[in-house]
C-alpha cells in the first residue's frame, strides 16, 4: 500500500473525521541528466553571476523576486517565515455546492482521501450524504508551503494495493 503524503481530518461544525491524503496520479516522466558526451560523467550547475560571468560562492547567494523587469527586491529568511502559513491538520470545509458549479480546468492534481481508524462510518455518510445530494466539498487546505482551496468529492474505498 502507498504510503499517505498526509494524515489529518476532515472538519466542519462539530464534525472531524480522520483521514490521510494519496495521490491519485502518477507521475512518468523519465528524469534525464546532462552528461559529458566524451566519458559520461555527470555535469553540474555552476553558478554564475549573469554580469560579471564569474561563479558566485553559496555565502553570496540571496533569495529575490523580479518585480519589473531587470529591477529585483532582495528576500530574507525571516521574509520567508513570515509569509509561510502554518501547515494545518484539518481539511475545512467551508461550504458545500453543487458538483457540476466547478468546471473541470480549475482541477490541477487529484488526491484521494481514505479514512482512518475510527473515521470509517462518518467518513461513509459523508459519502453518502454527498453523493445523493450530488454535492462536493469546498475547503481550505495547507499541505507544506501550498495552500489553496480544494473540491472534495467522496467516492467509494479505493484498493489502494493497485497502485
Amino acid at each position: 500500500m502507498a504510503r499517505a503524503l498526509w494524515k489529518g481530518a476532515i472538519s466542519f461544525g462539530l464534525i472531524y473525521v480522520p483521514v490521510e491524503l494519496h495521490t491519485a496520479s502518477k507521475d512518468n516522466t523519465l528524469p534525464l541528466h546532462m552528461l559529458d558526451s566524451r566519458d559520461f560523467a555527470p555535469v553540474g550547475y555552476q553558478r554564475i553571476n549573469k554580469k560579471t560571468g564569474k561563479e558566485v560562492d553559496w555565502a553570496h547567494i540571496v533569495k529575490g523576486y523580479e518585480y519589473r523587469k531587470g529591477e529585483f527586491v532582495a528576500l530574507a529568511d525571516a521574509d520567508f517565515k513570515h509569509a509561510n502559513v502554518k501547515a494545518s491538520e484539518t481539511i475545512e470545509i467551508d461550504t458545500f455546492c453543487d458538483a457540476r458549479q466547478i468546471p473541470p480546468m480549475y482541477f490541477e492534481k487529484p488526491y484521494y482521501l481514505a479514512p482512518t481508524k475510527g473515521g470509517e462510518k462518518v467518513y461513509s455518510l459523508l459519502r453518502q450524504a454527498l453523493g445523493a445530494t450530488n454535492k462536493v466539498a469546498v475547503a481550505t487546505f495547507v499541505i507544506g508551503c501550498t495552500s489553496g482551496s480544494i473540491f472534495a468529492r467522496l467516492h467509494r474505498r479505493v484498493n489502494r494495493s493497485c497502485c
